[in-house]
């Protein structure tokens, strides 16, 4: 008994994983702050280590979502593989890869620059994609949120994930140094929130059904 509730009491990597983030994003951005422009810009700049890195996080993401989905482990996997993929694929840029313009920003469906087939072709692409994304968050968003009110570490990690990704949105645009390698290094963090919270989500529900077998 004793041995157990020391095990309890004990947090794995993965219950720590929030501190650890954390812990990493803040050393990165301290650690950059005092070194010269160079090592600013190796780590913030196209195919830097920083967005290889996060480019792994939703690669790795996206395939613990379908594998767990295919275990039956998980019921959101679907939407959230595809949420994943297209967050990989907008940090490789493909936003913006193969057309005239930043397909995320308005000016590129007002634009008169932009050729119509090409709006016609991304509009068949990113609809169907954002509907999908929009029935997937309303189907979850109050299962998230009671989960939330509950202080739950999975949910806390996801929305930690969320926050990250739109104060990175917000500060995207700015062209100070130091904001700079912040807005990637949030970046860098937030595949990672959302893995650990999926896993931290399936470790909990294993625990969960555990405690119900032995309880029969």
């Amino acid at each position: 008994m004793q041995q157990e509730k020391a095990i309890k009491g004990k947090a794995s990597p993965l219950e720590s994983s929030f501190s650890i983030i954390y812990l990493t994003v803040v050393l990165i951005i301290v650690l950059s702050s005092f070194q010269d422009y160079s090592l600013v810009f190796f780590l913030a700049s196209e195919s830097s280590p920083i967005q290889i890195f996060s480019v792994v996080g939703y690669c790795i993401a996206f395939a613990a979502a379908i594998i767990l989905q295919l275990q039956g482990r998980i019921t959101f996997g679907v939407g959230a593989a595809v949420i994943f993929l297209s967050m990989g694929l907008r940090e490789l840029d493909f936003n913006d890869r193969f057309t005239t313009m930043g397909i995320m920003k308005s000016r590129f469906y007002l634009s008169d620059i932009v050729p119509l087939k090409e709006k016609i072709i991304v509009l068949m692409i990113v609809l169907p994609l954002a509907c999908f994304i929009a029935v997937f968050l309303k189907k979850n968003f109050h299962f998230f949120l009671a989960a939330l009110k509950t202080r739950n570490k999975a949910a806390l990690l996801a929305a930690n994930g969320i926050i990250f990704t739109i104060i990175a949105k917000l500060i995207d645009s700015n062209s100070s140094i130091l904001v700079c390698i912040t807005e990637e290094t949030m970046e860098l963090a937030i595949p990672y929130f959302f893995l650990c919270a999926m896993l931290l989500y399936v470790k909990g529900e294993r625990e969960n059904t555990g405690q119900v077998t032995r309880g029969e």
